[in-house]
């Protein structure tokens, strides 16, 4: 599509320009497709345990990404009519020392999750500070 003046408000996902003349060519380039974020009902321990020992990148406004290695991934028992209550221990720098809150956690394959995470306290022998999320 050729436009006089510039850009429009539709068209600033990912402009490509090319000039010729008075008039340029705008194409747009279409965003990367996105894993679909997971359903906290769809994860199960099954899902994360082929995962250890993998990296989680915590997204902190402002910051760079924290790197959280995932470093346990145990079922707590349940009944067998729901999901088996399971919690993962994270394994994040020494600082800093987040506050318990929902968390975005993005993953190569598992894609964004949205993790309740809670400080445990600092891990001494693994030089680094562990967090748990825990899913009923």
């Amino acid at each position: 599509m050729y436009r006089r003046g510039g850009l429009h408000r539709a068209d600033l996902r990912a402009p490509v320009l090319t000039g010729r003349g008075r008039r340029e060519k705008i194409a747009t380039v279409p965003p990367a497709p996105r894993e679909p974020m997971p359903s906290a009902d769809d994860l199960r321990l099954e899902t994360f345990q082929p995962h250890l020992g993998e990296t989680f990148r915590l997204r902190l406004e402002g910051l760079q990404p924290l790197a959280l290695e995932l470093v346990e991934a145990r079922g707590e028992g349940g009944d067998s009519d729901s999901r088996e209550p399971f919690s993962l221990l994270f394994l994040g720098p020494p600082e800093p020392v987040l506050d318990q809150m929902i968390r975005r956690l993005d993953h190569d394959r598992l894609g964004t999750l949205h993790l309740f995470l809670v400080p445990l306290g600092p891990d001494r022998e693994r030089q680094g500070v562990l967090y748990e999320a825990v899913f009923s």
